[in-house]
């Protein structure tokens, strides 16, 4: 395959984003001259090279690739089993290894389970170069933490005149006769897919024939990501549910999330009430179809309820001319507004408590969310750092008024009642400041007993401490420490 034959043997033959080429490259050299890097994180859409950087990368430096898939590695063991040692260690030739972990974006914190924290534990320790790639690092929160241990690289849409001569140089080498238009064509239908161009172009010069316009008319445009701004433009003002459909599929957004863009946006569609309330009318339908749909869970029928939602401007007579200026859903700025509030208030909670650092803990609070997961652990840093129910569904990312948030907060206060006798007796407890490791995430405490001097000056005393008053023998009796792990009944 072309694919394959034209895999770039250098990081100067991949086409595009020469910036992000040059930041590997540096990374590269400075692995080369013995100083070890952060891991790589290349983010961008599919077919913009991130994973023919690291080929490359690999060749023109004398690495052994060693190349894994996040989705068939996504739990603990697999991940400690495989990824673990090539990151760890030299390959048999003596040569370095540069370990690829291509769409981490598939790895999720609940459903593969331990996959997270050993791929963050494999980061901070690897002894090999390490390149991790993604479709999108924002997409998915539980992602924050490998941001934050990775050197991101952006990766952009190769532009199409770039695209078209790339696929004209390897015509030529290939011997494919076509019009220059289509290949131009062709690349501009790729929407800077560089891998999707190249496969276009093997499958339509296969008929043994020249490539022509009417070729690569008659294919047609893939269906990709394409800006939401134009996708929600055609859901308004499309004439026919066809068109309307293939807008739709080219959109890679959630079924609801794309309900909250067409409901803030009919009313700036849409000025006259009349026309306003008829729109609604649709995407409400389409809205009680939803809720019949997740009640039966006949999920298959979410097509329909997807045509019903979508096709509010066919069911609109008003059509608006113009430019019209379309806004992100509000209720999304103030969702997400409100989770930065909630995090500065558990970072202040968990900083006063600790005796460190706001900056510090805002910066870890990715590893909270991962460790939270442990029922025994969420439940005894809920207790003492005094979180409530909004600081829990923050960090186990749903609402307050939860089901599951509920039944939380009464294990939470079961346990403060539990604690209520042992804290009430003891006399002292000193935490110290938050270890430097992340993963000991609640402040130890350490445990000093009396000694042998200070007993016998408390046997000395005994006397005149049986008539001192009770709050001058409080006062006067020496702290004593106890473990937080005691504490929490450990």
């Amino acid at each position: 395959m072309l694919i394959d034959k034209y895999t770039p043997a250098s990081l100067q033959e991949v086409i595009g984003n020469s910036d992000c080429l040059a930041e590997v490259r540096m990374w590269a050299q400075a692995w080369q001259q013995g100083k070890n890097q952060k891991p790589l994180l290349l983010a961008g859409a599919p077919g913009v090279g991130k994973t023919a950087t690291a080929y490359a990368c690999a060749k023109e430096f004398g690495w052994t690739l060693v190349e894994f898939n996040a989705s068939d590695v996504r739990d603990k063991e697999s991940m400690e089993k495989s990824i673990a040692g090539a990151a760890y260690n030299s390959g048999f030739d003596g040569k370095r290894r540069l370990v690829l972990i291509d769409e981490i974006d598939a790895i999720h914190g609940r459903e593969d389970k331990g996959g997270l924290s050993a791929l963050l534990e494999i980061m901070r320790h690897a002894q090999n170069p390490l390149i991790l790639t993604a479709n999108d690092i924002y997409a998915d929160k539980k992602l924050a933490s490998v941001r934050s241990f990775a050197k991101i690289v952006q990766y952009k849409k190769v532009p199409f005149p770039s695209i078209g001569k790339w696929l004209s140089e390897i015509a030529d080498k290939e011997g494919i006769d076509y019009d220059a238009r289509s290949i131009q064509l062709l690349a501009k239908n790729s929407s800077g897919d560089c891998r999707a161009a190249l496969i276009d172009l093997e499958t339509l010069s296969n008929k043994g024939k020249k490539l022509t316009m009417e070729d690569v008319e008659r294919s047609g445009y893939r269906e990709r990501v394409d800006n939401i701004f134009s996708v929600i433009r055609t859901l308004y003002t499309g004439t026919s549910l066809s068109e309307i459909r293939r807008a739709r599929f080219t959109l890679d957004m959630d079924h609801d999330l794309m309900k909250k863009w067409i409901e803030e946006n009919i009313p700036r569609q849409f000025p006259q009430l009349e026309s306003q309330a008829i729109a609604f009318n649709q995407l409400s339908r389409g809205d009680i179809f939803d809720g019949r749909i997740f009640r039966r869970q006949h999920y298959g029928f979410l097509r329909y309820s997807g045509d019903l939602v979508s096709t509010v401007g066919l069911a609109v007579p008003e059509r608006a001319h113009g430019f019209i200026p379309y806004q992100f859903p509000v209720i999304l700025k103030q969702l997400a507004m409100k989770r930065d509030s909630q995090k500065k208030v558990i970072v202040e909670k968990i900083a006063e408590k600790s005796h460190s650092s706001k900056s510090r803990w805002g910066k870890e609070m990715g590893y909270w969310e991962m460790l939270v997961e442990n029922p025994a652990f969420a439940e005894s840093v809920a207790a003492y750092y005094e979180l409530d129910e909004d600081d829990m569904a923050y960090l186990f990312d749903t609402s307050a008024d939860s089901v599951k948030i509920k039944k939380f907060m009464l294990k939470v206060a079961e346990l403060k009642e539990r604690l209520a006798p042992r804290a009430h007796n003891r006399n002292h407890i000193s935490p110290q400041p938050a270890s430097e490791d992340v993963t000991s995430s609640i402040p130890l405490v350490t445990e000093t007993q009396s000694d042998s001097k200070t007993k016998a000056k408390r046997t000395k005393a005994g006397a005149k401490e049986a008539v001192a008053p009770a709050d001058e023998k409080e006062e006067k009796a020496p702290k004593k420490q106890t473990s937080l792990s005691s504490f929490f009944g450990g």
